[in-house]
């Protein structure tokens, strides 16, 4: 159970790190464009 939970919880960091990265590159090419 342990081992699952730990898992599941890598999983959930690894999408909000990709859904970050992704939302600093859209902010970032706006600024570039302005």
């Amino acid at each position: 159970m342990i081992k699952q939970h730990k898992a599941l919880t890598v999983s959930v960091v690894v999408l909000v790190v990709l859904a970050g990265f992704g939302l600093i590159n859209r902010y970032r090419r706006r600024e570039f464009r302005a």
